[in-house]
């Protein structure tokens, strides 16, 4: 009799950890970003070496340093960087030329956007701050 209860308990362990392999890629699947972005800002006519971050959305994450609202902006737009709304500020009409880019995947598809802008600080405005960094 207990060499039975010990096949059957045997045999439940195996049927559990089966499981827990077949389960291990769709639980990876889930840690993966919905969205992978590169983002850079690109001074014009200088020598000065673009500022770029990584953002990650769903879940948040990578270097950027408002991931969360960014990822937010992002998602209200699907992605889109040239829906994105207009943040309300106010910028010196210094004209520092910069170019935002953005390349990667969004949801599966892939991102290229670039846009020029007559400052950093215009740049962001313009972007609901996605380009704030």
């Amino acid at each position: 009799m207990r060499k039975r209860q010990t096949s059957t308990i045997l045999a439940a362990l195996l049927a559990v950890g089966a499981g827990a392999l077949v389960a291990a890629p769709g639980a990876q699947a889930l840690d993966r970003p919905e969205a992978t972005l590169q983002l850079a800002v690109v001074p014009a006519g200088t020598e000065s070496a673009p500022q770029q971050v990584t953002l990650d959305c769903a879940p948040n994450g990578g270097t950027h340093p408002a991931a969360d609202s960014s990822c937010a902006s992002l998602d209200q737009v699907d992605g889109r960087f040239a829906d994105l709304p207009t943040r309300d500020g106010i910028c010196t009409m210094e004209h520092r030329p910069v170019t935002v880019r953005a390349t990667g995947e969004w949801r599966g598809e892939p991102v290229s956007y670039e846009e020029e802008f007559g400052n950093t600080c215009a740049a962001e405005m313009a972007t609901d701050g996605v380009f704030g960094f």
